[in-house]
C-alpha cells in the first residue's frame, strides 16, 4: 500500500479522535501535513477523489513510529462494495511491490463485521532489506454519503523494544472512524476483485477474527521508495559568521582608503600656502616706564 512507503517522509493532522496514540509519542504535525497533500493529490477507493488528513508519531527512541490517515470520500450505493474491496486491498500493496524482499508475519485477513457495520483489515510483514517491521491496520465504515477509511501503521525499526511494539499495537485497536454506528450504513467486499486463490469469508457477527485475504485487480499505484533516514538541515552558523567576518574586513578597508585620501587632498590643500613668521613678543609701554624709573632713582642716589 501506498501509505507506508511515503509515511516516513511526510505527513498531517487528521481527524479528531482517529486513534489513540501512544502515551508520550511525540506527534510530527509538519510531516503530517506534507502527507496529507501528497495523497490529497491521488485517487483512493478505486477511482475517488478523497479529502486525506493524517497523523504522525515517533516514539522517544525514534525506533517506532505511527502513521493513521484517514480518508473520506462520497461514494453511491451502487459503488460501496467495490470501493471498499479496492481499497482494503492497498493493505497488501507494499508487500507485493517488496516482492521477495518481503516476508509476512502472520496470516492477512480483511474481515466484513456485521453488527459493527464495518470492513476491519489487518497485515505484519518484514522488509528483510532494512529490518524494518510494518504492522497495519484498516478500518473502513460508510453512511448514505460518504465512505471513510482508517489506517494506522506501526513501523518499527530494528531496535524497537517489545514495548514500543506493544504500545503501538495498542493504538492501532483503538482506531475510530468517525461516523456514529447508527449513521452507518452495512458494507460488504466482492471476491470477484481478489487476485489471490483464497475466497473472502464473513466472520461471525461480534467475531475479532477470520479468513481471507483481500487483494484487488490492477490498479495505479505509486513507484515503491525505500524507507528514508531523518535528514538534518546543514548548520549555516559558520557561514553567515564568515560572511560577516569579509563585510567587517570590506567597511574597515573602506574606511582606511577614505582616510588616506582625505589625509592627501589636506596636505594638497595647505601645501601651496606661505607659512607665517612667527609672531615678536610685543614690548610693553608699562615695562617702558618701569625700565626708565629705576633708572632715575639710580642716578639720584649716585648724586647724593
Amino acid at each position: 500500500m501506498k501509505y507506508a512507503w511515503w509515511l516516513l517522509v511526510l505527513g498531517g493532522v487528521a481527524h479528531a479522535g482517529s486513534i489513540k496514540a501512544p502515551a508520550g509519542w511525540i506527534p510530527n504535525e509538519s510531516a503530517a501535513v506534507s502527507l496529507s497533500q501528497r495523497l490529497g493529490a491521488v485517487t483512493h477507493f478505486g477511482d475517488k477523489s478523497a479529502i486525506v488528513t493524517t497523523e504522525v508519531y515517533r516514539s522517544t527512541t525514534g525506533n517506532g513510529a505511527l502513521y493513521v490517515t484517514r480518508l473520506v470520500a462520497n461514494v453511491p450505493a451502487t459503488q460501496r462494495q467495490r470501493a471498499a474491496s479496492f481499497e482494503i486491498s492497498e493493505l497488501s500493496a507494499p508487500i507485493r511491490r517488496a516482492g521477495d524482499k518481503a516476508k509476512r508475519l502472520e496470516e492477512s485477513r480483511a474481515l466484513v463485521v456485521e453488527d459493527k457495520k464495518l470492513v476491519d483489515g489487518n497485515e505484519a510483514w518484514t522488509d528483510t532489506s532494512t529490518d524494518v517491521t510494518t504492522r497495519a491496520r484498516m478500518v473502513i465504515v460508510a453512511d448514505a454519503q460518504q465512505m471513510v477509511a482508517v489506517v494506522g501503521e506501526c513501523v518499527m525499526g530494528a531496535a524497537a523494544s517489545a514495548d514500543e511494539l506493544a504500545a503501538c499495537k495498542t493504538a492501532l485497536s483503538s482506531i475510530d472512524p468517525g461516523i456514529a454506528f447508527e449513521a452507518r450504513v452495512p458494507l460488504s467486499l466482492a471476491a470477484t476483485d481478489l487476485t489471490d486463490a483464497q475466497q473472502l469469508q464473513k466472520p461471525p457477527a461480534g467475531s475479532a477474527s477470520g479468513p481471507s485475504l483481500v487483494e484487488s485487480g490492477e490498479r495505479p499505484s505509486l513507484p515503491p521508495m525505500q524507507l528514508p533516514q531523518d535528514s538534518r538541515e546543514p548548520d549555516r552558523r559558520p557561514i553567515f559568521v564568515g560572511l560577516g567576518l569579509i563585510v567587517l574586513a570590506l567597511v574597515f578597508y573602506w574606511n582606511r582608503k577614505n582616510r588616506e585620501k582625505l589625509e592627501r587632498q589636506y596636505e594638497k590643500t595647505t601645501a601651496d600656502k606661505p607659512v607665517a613668521a612667527p609672531d615678536q613678543p610685543a614690548k610693553s609701554d608699562r615695562d617702558a616706564d618701569d625700565l626708565h624709573a629705576a633708572a632715575e632713582d639710580d642716578t639720584k642716589e649716585s648724586k647724593s
